[in-house]
């Protein structure tokens, strides 16, 4: 793990705040730890772990919310086109002025969000509240002001709970932002801390998660990462030779599916083939450097790799 923390994504930060706190709790006291003590590291750690997974948990209970508001919006789409069909023999096919207290002010286009969507059910539904004769409650057509106005409260109750995990997520992320920081900010001063403590070349670093400052320069981020996708199944990646660098690790996440890209395998040159890929699959690709002290550097940028369908 890279000792430069401010660098470090969310898991890497995540995964050094455990090793460190292990390693403050196994040798913190042999070495006279005494400003960031075993109990301290745990509890931002734990503090930014919670915050991480409790963004997690809201944005995954959006997605579920965000269906339902799909779904409301679907239904009342469906309305608002039955209610043109049952309209049009009482009001014309084309749009006129007749059309205007139905809330199709301008056209007949029916609209597409809940901008459009939330005020022209609810005039729908005063509109046949008003003209019962023109309304249709037959089972599979159901335009009745009782079916507006229940999709009217569906499309409200569904946007506000939106937008109302909108702002938990906003609240979670900012929660996650400061115990993040705190947690960088615990980790900077335990690194300086031991700087006081234990030489430059001591490979007790390595029990907090750290590398030995002495051990050779960490390898920068590779460049010129390329892919040759020509191979059913597989993709040949390579980079330009990256400094200090003693092997190369290599990285994949199809393309649409959530959490950290997996490692695929490792070569002390900078290529690499990937093998079993899905036919036909997309997926992101990144290489790092490691030096000959184990020391990693930061992925590549991402490429993406489109990986041809196997000969049948």
């Amino acid at each position: 793990m890279k000792n430069n923390i401010a660098t470090l994504s969310i898991r890497e930060v995540l995964g050094l705040g455990r090793d460190a706190s292990d390693g403050a709790e196994a040798i913190g006291s042999d070495i006279g730890l005494a400003q960031n003590k075993p109990r301290l590291i745990l509890e931002d750690y734990e503090a930014a772990d919670d915050a991480v997974s409790a963004v997690a948990k809201v944005v995954a209970d959006r997605v579920k919310i965000a269906e339902a508001l799909a779904k409301a919006t679907a239904d009342a789409r469906t309305f608002c086109f039955r209610a043109k069909e049952v309209l049009a023999p009482h009001l014309g096919e084309r749009h006129s002025s007749l059309y205007r207290p139905t809330g199709f002010v301008t056209s007949l286009r029916v609209p597409t969000g809940y901008d459009g969507l939330f005020p022209l059910v609810g005039k729908l539904k005063e509109y046949f509240e008003k003209h019962p004769d023109q309304t249709n409650d037959k089972p599979k057509v159901n335009v009745t002001p009782e079916r507006a106005d229940e999709l009217h409260k569906a499309l409200k109750e569904t946007y506000g709970a939106v937008k109302a995990q909108d702002g938990l997520i906003k609240d979670a992320l900012n929660e996650q932002k400061d115990a993040l920081a705190t947690l960088r900010a615990r980790l900077q001063g335990l690194c300086g801390e031991l700087k006081q403590l234990i030489g430059p070349k001591d490979h007790r670093w390595h029990r907090f998660g750290l590398n030995v400052p002495a051990e050779p320069q960490t390898p920068p981020q590779p460049a010129n990462v390329e892919v040759n996708s020509a191979t059913p199944g597989q993709v040949l990646v390579s980079c330009a030779t990256v400094p200090y660098a003693k092997r190369y690790r290599f990285f994949i996440q199809k393309v649409g599916v959530a959490g950290e890209p997996a490692a695929v395998g490792g070569s002390s040159e900078p290529l690499f083939v990937v093998e079993h890929l899905d036919a036909g699959g997309r997926y992101n690709l990144f290489v790092s450097a490691v030096n000959r002290a184990g020391n990693e550097g930061p992925k590549s940028k991402v490429v993406v790799a489109d990986v041809v369908a196997k000969a049948a």
